[in-house]
C-alpha cells in the first residue's frame, strides 16, 4: 500500500478468531513500481506455495489417513467375519450333533413310556 511513510506491505493473518496485521515498510519513499512489484511478487509466491507445496502435502496426508482408516476397517471386518464364522460353527455343531440331545434317542422314549405305564398302574392300584 502506498502511504505517507512510503510503500507498506500489510500481512494479515487470521487464526482462531484473532486477527493479526503485520505492517512491513518496504521503502521510505513512494514508488509505484516497488508497490506493484511487492503486490505481484507476494501474490505469485503465495499462489506458488499453495499450488506446489501446500496442496500436495494436504493431499498426501489425506490419502495416508484414508489408507489407515481403510486398513483399520478391513481388520475390523476380518475380525467380525471370523467371529461370525465361529458362531456359525458353534451353532452348526450344536444343532447337528444328536448326542447333545439324548432325549431324541429312541431308548429314552421307550424308557419314558415304560415309566409312564408303570406310574399309571401304580396310581390305579392306590
Amino acid at each position: 500500500a502506498l502511504g505517507n511513510d512510503g510503500v507498506l506491505l500489510r500481512m494479515k493473518i487470521a487464526r482462531s478468531g484473532h486477527r493479526f496485521v503485520l505492517p512491513i515498510l518496504l521503502t521510505e519513499y513512494q514508488d509505484p513500481i516497488v508497490a506493484f512489484g511487492a503486490v505481484t511478487v507476494v501474490s505469485v509466491l503465495v499462489a506458488l506455495i499453495q499450488v506446489f507445496i501446500a496442496r500436495p502435502l494436504r493431499k498426501h496426508y489425506r490419502d495416508l489417513r484414508k489408507a489407515q482408516l481403510l486398513e483399520q476397517r478391513q481388520e475390523e471386518m476380518a475380525t467380525a467375519q471370523k467371529q461370525a464364522e465361529d458362531a456359525i460353527d458353534l451353532l452348526s455343531n450344536t444343532v447337528c450333533n444328536p448326542a447333545m440331545y439324548s432325549f431324541f434317542n429312541v431308548d429314552f422314549f421307550i424308557s419314558c413310556s415304560n415309566l409312564f405305564v408303570f406310574c399309571v398302574l401304580i396310581f390305579r392300584l392306590i
